[in-house]
């Protein structure tokens, strides 16, 4: 397999779309999209956004083969996950934990390949972290999802 077939095979959209498809599925989440701008208004709370932050190609001498037939990149995928404003702190935190408990029983159902149901996510590993938000003159309580994966 040369280098262009494994840019063929794996695009950062189709990483995104996976991902985005898999993170929709957890509870409390209205809408999901990837590489897309959020809406003004954002009606349908809590949604996330999917989007490519980083790439770091292993180059043309790192391969995981001996055969070299294999390259590997790192991709770090950012979600946004955007949660309707509440009237305190408190209420705000109770939300952001209650789905990021949800989002840890998505990725804790990713046990085996395909992750993600994408045949080039070989391996991934996550974090995430409570996040204000702001989206024009308004903020809102949210998450921010890293998620480190390798492809090859």
């Amino acid at each position: 397999m040369t280098h262009q077939d494994v840019r063929e095979r794996v695009r950062l959209k189709d990483i995104c779309d996976a991902v985005k498809q898999t993170l929709a599925a957890a509870d409390g989440i209205n809408r999901a999209g990837a590489n897309e701008t959020i809406p003004d208004g954002t009606p349908d709370l809590p949604l996330v956004n999917v989007f490519p932050q980083t790439i770091e190609g292993r180059g043309r001498t790192d391969r995981t083969t001996f055969g070299g037939g294999v390259r590997q990149n790192d991709v770090e995928v950012g979600a946004r996950v955007v949660l309707p404003p509440k009237g305190s702190f408190g209420e705000a935190i109770a939300l952001q934990t209650e789905i990021m408990d949800n989002l840890i029983d998505v990725f804790e159902t990713q046990t085996e390949q395909p992750f993600f149901g994408h045949q080039g996510i070989k391996t991934f590993r996550w974090k995430m972290e409570r996040a204000t938000i702001k989206h024009g003159d308004r903020e809102y309580p949210g998450i921010e999802v890293t998620l480190f994966i390798t492809l090859f």
